[in-house]
């Protein structure tokens, strides 16, 4: 930032930049130094230039393990990494627990945790990088005083909002080691963790930590900067070698502002001994991807000319930087895991296809790192209604990484709709008084993301939103089977989704649908009643092997399920139970699905359940419904667009065994607006009886507005000042006894 004149950054003018550098002198004339912080490249001449003079107390001797560029590629990030976990032996931590690393993709998280797994911890942390064992979401802002004690010790580089919740979470007596200030400077917590567990919250300095014992103890403890240093000096080399980019002097203004616009990650150290640009020249640049737009469209072009059937790395050779991408998946079922993965071998081997628009109505994942998520360094903005099975995207959200709009599921479904049938997009009454609505943000998820997307219009003196059709270039799916000429089967599929949509938005828009299947047969040989998309709209076909094929990421899809995709009807004596005993509240939610089902009151009643605790609720009515004489005859449904059977949970969710109809989502979501639900179950994360400005108050991430604002409107009517129900009926289950929150709402006849 200093580099490229962001005020307020450095304190005096003319000032060489540069937190830290390697040299030859010292105590003795050709000594190897080192030197960081001391206000260096803020207030005092920094490390971007050939020579510098600074204090000798300032400097630290270069471990003789320790090369020069090894040390620069460790820096303040990496020193400032070491610090925090000395912090935590020092101050106590419990090594039972997981230790919490947030920024895990920035220099000081990664390093943290390859230094907490070399010590034998298991590590939390937004995606597995260098040796993180646990992955976790982005963390809530409205935390609890005291909530679960989940970590044994933390390491926090972003500050303000995340410490309360950290705090709260921590494990009786251990440390949380706060060192950056990504997030903000302001902290708005109790003093509970502190005084009821004795949580201790260590603030880490790496600008005046001290070099020796010259300096008072009070300051510090003795000699921490060598002896932090010698630690250093012990990680493998390939660690380091891993992390970096060289650039020449000359290149420094150039390489400020690639990591400033997302262009250049890890770690970027000026060598100066290079004496030529490493950097391509922006114009030069400019030229490059010209010429590879070039290559890369008429590699479309033959490709296919000749057969619609290809490798999965031939098909990702296809895709342009820049283009509006969509991807088929919901939750973990239908991913397209053959094409992701060549897509993402591509890049990490060309840095291409980059600054991708993602669109899509719900993200499929498995919270390890599959399904979409392998493509978030590729992705510059994106339009979507749930993340939470991908961290690492909803990470990138969060922290800014990502230009992101969170909209209504149904809506975003109705988007790529309109995207298909050439229209500029639809006016719909869902979203208005929730964050979706212009006028409380339009679904905007970060700071970085400022452009409007959605509009607040006046119709008859009616109040819509006008949601804007994507102009998506590239879609990513998947079918059963597909024959030579690109008619996509979905015979073993368990849903549809919005498939067709997606093609056909593609192909409006001049661009490239590729389409993942298990096998091809020859042309005319397919069941054509079970041809969801044309071959027509089917420009590529990938066989994705055996390790691609499962329908879903939960274990027992591993092998073809035939009830899933509706070929067999399962056995009653095959349904799954609720047990009494298990993780995460089994026995409670058990007595709250049970309770739960004696809620609908109107025979032959369409039911909603939507994610979490809901799913509880499908397989208690498919076990004990017959206990609820009114329950006779009702119809399950999920927003993915399945009618009937018994809806599945977990990573299952949005399927069903048994299903007697699929339809396409963004139908179903027609369904819904239309008013057609009787009974819904929702999960949410807080409820309000109160007067709110929404009908249901969920303040947790990101990932939590799905479908629920489209479900919701059919049974909500918004007012001026207040959401009150117009014939309907709240019931909100006694939290003490449930451990959960659920809502079922019910339409009612004449009350």
């Amino acid at each position: 930032m200093a580099i490229c004149g962001i005020y307020g950054v450095v304190e005096t003018l003319p000032l060489i930049t540069g937190i830290d550098f390697e040299t030859k002198a010292g105590f003795q004339k050709g000594d190897k130094v080192i030197m960081t912080g001391w206000e260096m490249g803020q207030k005092f001449h920094g490390g971007h230039a050939e020579f510098a003079s600074v204090k000798a107390e300032w400097l630290v001797p270069l471990p003789p393990e320790l090369s020069a560029i090894d040390a620069m590629t460790i820096g303040t990030a990496g020193f400032t990494a070491a610090l925090c976990v000395r912090a935590l032996e020092e101050s106590g931590y419990d090594r039972s627990k997981p230790i919490l690393v947030t920024g895990a993709d920035g220099g000081v998280g990664s390093v943290a945790i390859y230094l907490l797994n070399r010590k034998g911890c298991r590590v939390a942390a937004c995606l597995r990088a260098l040796g993180a064992t646990e992955i976790v979401g982005a963390l809530p802002t409205d935390s609890k005083a005291l909530d679960e004690q989940l970590w044994g010790g933390a390491i926090d580089v972003v500050g303000g909002p995340t410490i309360p919740t950290i705090a709260s979470q921590m494990v009786y007596g251990c440390t949380l080691a706060s060192c950056g200030v990504a997030g903000g400077p302001a902290i708005k917590t109790t003093v509970y963790p502190f005084i009821i567990r004795g949580v201790k919250l260590y603030g880490v300095d790496s600008v005046f930590a001290p070099t020796d014992s010259r300096r008072p103890r009070v300051f510090h403890r003795d000699e921490v900067r060598k002896a932090v240093w010698q630690d250093l000096a012990k990680v493998p080399k390939d660690i380091w070698q891993n992390m970096r980019t060289e650039v020449a002097l000359e290149d420094l203004h150039e390489a400020a502002q690639r990591i400033l616009a997302g262009q250049i990650r890890g770690r970027v150290v000026v060598n100066l001994a290079l004496r030529t640009p490493q950097l391509v020249p922006k114009e030069k640049e400019e030229e490059d991807l010209e010429a590879l737009r070039r290559q890369t469209l008429e590699l479309r072009k033959s490709l296919t000319t000749k057969s619609k059937i290809v490798s999965a790395e031939q098909a990702a050779s296809c895709i342009l930087d820049g283009d509006s991408v969509t991807s088929a998946g919901f939750v973990a079922a239908m991913p397209c895991d053959a094409l992701i993965t060549a897509l993402r071998k591509r890049y990490d081997k060309t840095k291409h296809p980059r600054d991708l628009e993602m669109v899509f109505s719900i993200i499929v994942g498995d919270r390890e790192g599959r399904g979409t998520e392998p493509l978030t360094p590729m992705v510059s903005r994106a339009v979507f209604g749930w993340t939470d099975v991908c961290p690492a995207f909803t990470n990138a959200v969060l922290s800014g990484k990502i230009e992101a709009y969170n909209l209504p599921m149904g809506q975003i479904s109705h988007m790529i709709r309109s995207s298909a049938n050439g229209a500029p997009g639809h006016l719909s009454k869902v979203g208005l008084h929730t964050f979706a609505d212009p006028r409380k943000g339009g679904g905007k998820r970060n700071k970085q993301t400022t452009k409007d997307l959605v509009k607040l219009q006046v119709l008859d003196g009616e109040e819509y939103i006008f949601y804007p059709a994507p102009k998506i270039t590239v879609a990513l799916l998947r079918g059963s089977l597909a024959d030579e000429a690109g008619n996509i089967s979905f015979e073993h599929e368990p849903l549809l989704l919005d498939s067709l949509n997606q093609a056909m938005a593609a192909k409006k828009n001049g661009g490239l649908v590729i389409v993942q299947v298990q096998r091809v047969v020859p042309s005319g040989s397919l069941d054509h009643r079970r041809v969801h998309i044309p071959g027509m709209l089917v420009d590529m076909v990938v066989v994705a092997g055996k390790e691609h094929s499962a329908v879903t990421y939960a274990p027992a899809d591993q092998e073809y399920d035939p009830t899933l995709s509706g070929e067999m009807k399962p056995l009653r004596s095959h349904l799954e139970q609720l047990p009494w005993e298990g993780p995460r509240n089994a026995c409670q939610k058990r007595v709250m699905a049970h309770r739960a089902l004696f809620e609908v009151k109107k025979p032959r009643a369409v039911l909603n359940f939507g994610v979490g605790s809901p799913e509880f609720v499908a397989t208690m009515m498919a076990s004990h419904g017959h206990q609820n004489p009114e329950l006779h005859g009702f119809m399950s449904t999920v927003e993915s667009g399945v009618w009937g059977g018994v809806p599945q949970g977990g990573f299952r969710f949005g399927t069903s065994v048994g299903y007697e109809a699929l339809v396409p989502t963004s139908t179903m979501m027609d369904f819904y607006l239309g008013g057609g639900i009787d009974v819904a179950f929702l999960g949410v994360g807080e409820a309000s009886l109160g007067p709110a400005e929404s009908p249901i108050s969920v303040r947790r991430t990101v990932t939590i507005i799905a479908g629920t604002i489209a479900v919701d409107h059919t049974v909500w009517a918004p007012t001026k000042r207040t959401s009150t129900p117009q014939g309907l009926k709240l019931m909100v289950t006694n939290l003490a006894v449930a451990c959960s929150c659920w809502i079922s709402i019910q339409r009612l006849n004449n009350q």
